[in-house]
This record gives C-alpha cells, sequence and structure tokens, in this order.
C-alpha cells in the first residue's frame, strides 16, 4: 500500500477505494473516465462532486455491474476551502456502502446535503438544528 494520495483499499474482491487522480470538467466525466479505465467498481474523491455511474461487464458468460462513485465533500462549496475556481462545481454529501467482504457483492448510496439538509432513510435531517443546540 503505497501513502495519499496514491493509496487504496479494497473492501471486497470487486470495490475498491482511493482518494482519485483524474479529474473531468463536467459533472458526471469522471466517473466515466474511472468506469471505463478499471475492470471493477470504485469509490473516489478529489473532484469533490457527487458522481454515480454503472457499467455492465460480462466476465466468462456471467454479467457483473460495476459502479464508479464519489460522494462529494462535507466541506461547504461557498465556504473557505482553497478552491481553484470562483465558483465551482461541488456538491456536499456523502456515501453508505453495504457489502459483504467475501466475494463481489456491494450496493452504493449516495445521499446529496443541500443547505445543511438531506433526507436519510426517509427522514429529513436538518444540520442546522445541531448547529444550534452546540451553540
Amino acid at each position: 500500500r503505497s501513502p495519499y494520495p496514491s493509496a487504496n483499499f479494497w473492501l471486497n474482491d470487486d470495490l475498491e477505494c482511493i482518494h482519485g487522480d483524474i479529474v473531468r470538467g463536467k459533472g458526471g466525466q469522471t466517473a466515466e473516465a474511472y468506469i471505463r479505465e478499471v475492470g471493477h467498481s470504485i469509490l473516489y474523491g478529489h473532484v469533490h462532486r457527487l458522481e454515480k455511474i454503472s457499467r455492465t461487464l460480462w466476465r466468462r458468460d456471467q454479467m457483473v455491474v460495476c459502479t464508479a462513485a464519489s460522494p462529494g465533500t462535507l466541506a461547504i462549496p461557498d465556504g473557505p476551502i482553497p478552491r481553484a475556481a470562483r465558483n465551482p462545481n461541488w456538491q456536499q454529501g456523502f456515501g453508505l456502502i453495504y457489502y459483504e467482504r467475501e466475494g463481489d457483492r456491494h450496493q452504493v448510496n449516495l445521499y446529496s446535503i443541500q443547505d445543511g439538509q438531506c433526507f436519510f432513510n426517509g427522514r429529513h435531517l436538518d444540520g442546522r438544528e445541531l448547529e444550534r443546540e452546540v451553540a
């Protein structure tokens, strides 16, 4: 295993996690680049966008669905984080990954956070309420 940012971690036989080094200018293009480059599912960061794409591959006459996904960023897109663009195409979000350690089964779920709020498991969560409780 190499150090950050080139380190990787496998959750199971088909699901790799990386920081990422591919960046494309438009939303979804980075996911498309990864899904074409690797022959397995991959979770990546670096682009600070919510992206997810799936592709069906055939291995020895068996259908395998691979996914490339980025969970976005927890940084505030218009906050003090250094950024290259004045108005970056970033989205706040997070991912929840279900997987079996043995084998290759997994499911990638992405959740969008907008104005400190999101829907999770059918519930509306408001981070601004937590912020008021802490203050």
